[in-house]
């Protein structure tokens, strides 16, 4: 009966999840062989990765890394941010600036975004970019595909959490692939392989 003892009051936890994140998916990563014709043992390559925020919430404590593939060699002090916020040289070594290169591990790592700094990724609103390019040296030996992917790492402002994207060839492939060809002069017939 109302009002007695036995009343029952039933009550409602409400939480929020927000649907709002971030996206990196779109992110691309290419390579350029800065010697021209044929991609040959000792060659240089020029990653460029395009970083953007393709989602519907700021991405915060944005960084990428990328494992440099076997097969090629970083090469020293090529490391820039060429377009978004903290663009610049950056040095190899770690906590000094926005990015590094570990040699123990072969990855490269850049902290991007508004506020990025030498141990914390910054902020990108919805819409924002950043282009990262480093080279690499193609070994002497090295014959065939030399593949790789970035990774981009950011949480979302409205509270999504921390989430791993990865990059795309830009062309339907999800790593970014390049084949080394055998043959080392203009003299010598020419084959690729797959």
């Amino acid at each position: 009966k109302a009002g007695g003892d036995n009343d029952v009051v039933l009550g409602a936890l409400v939480t929020s999840i927000t649907t709002f994140k971030p996206n990196f998916d779109e992110s691309i990563k290419t390579a350029t062989d800065l010697n021209g014709g044929l991609l040959l043992p000792g060659d240089t390559l020029r990653y460029t990765i395009d970083i953007i925020n393709t989602g519907d919430d700021p991405a915060v404590g944005v960084f990428m890394q990328d494992v440099v593939p076997s097969g090629v060699t970083f090469v020293p002090g090529s490391l820039h941010v060429v377009d978004g916020f903290n663009d610049g040289d950056k040095t190899d070594a770690a906590g000094d600036d926005q990015g590094e290169y570990d040699a123990g591990t072969h990855t490269v790592v850049v902290r991007l975004g508004n506020g990025a700094d030498a141990s914390s990724g910054g902020t990108m609103a919805i819409g924002a970019t950043a282009t990262v390019t480093f080279d690499v040296t193609v070994g002497s030996n090295v014959l065939g595909l030399v593949s790789n992917q970035v990774t981009i790492t950011a949480s979302g402002e409205n509270g999504s959490p921390e989430e791993t994207f990865t990059s795309t060839d830009g062309a339907g492939s999800d790593t970014t692939n390049v084949i080394i060809d055998q043959c080392g002069t203009d003299q010598e017939d020419r084959k690729s392989v797959v």
